[in-house]
């Protein structure tokens, strides 16, 4: 966990400091000059993003792990679900006796 907080800090660091000397401004004014500046715009954002988020993943589940907390599925609308097609049985049920309640007025 530790390798992966430094790791996380290198790149938050390099993010940093890449914005502050300006290489970060250079190549995003050099998209659209060229087939090769936009790509490798897009390849250090592209690549960017990735980092942060697989890194920035991993560090959390290694978190996660060292707290102890198992992480489970959670079925949200089950209990909801399971009231409501309840309620809608109910609710079918009393309008099949209330029909049947006025058929047999009918015939009586």
């Amino acid at each position: 966990m530790v390798v992966l907080g430094v790791i996380t800090g290198l790149l938050a660091w390099h993010t940093i400091y890449w914005h502050l000397n300006g290489t970060q401004e250079e190549l995003f004014r050099a998209m659209g000059d060229s087939w090769w500046a936009t790509a490798k715009g897009v390849g250090y954002n592209l690549g960017l993003m990735a980092g942060a988020g697989i890194l920035l993943g991993l560090l959390m589940e290694r978190f996660t792990d060292l707290v102890g907390y198992r992480v489970s599925k959670i079925e949200h609308f089950a209990s909801e679900e399971e009231s409501e097609s309840d309620a809608g049985k109910e609710v079918a049920t009393e309008a099949v006796k209330g029909e049947e309640a006025k058929t047999s007025e009918l015939v009586a």
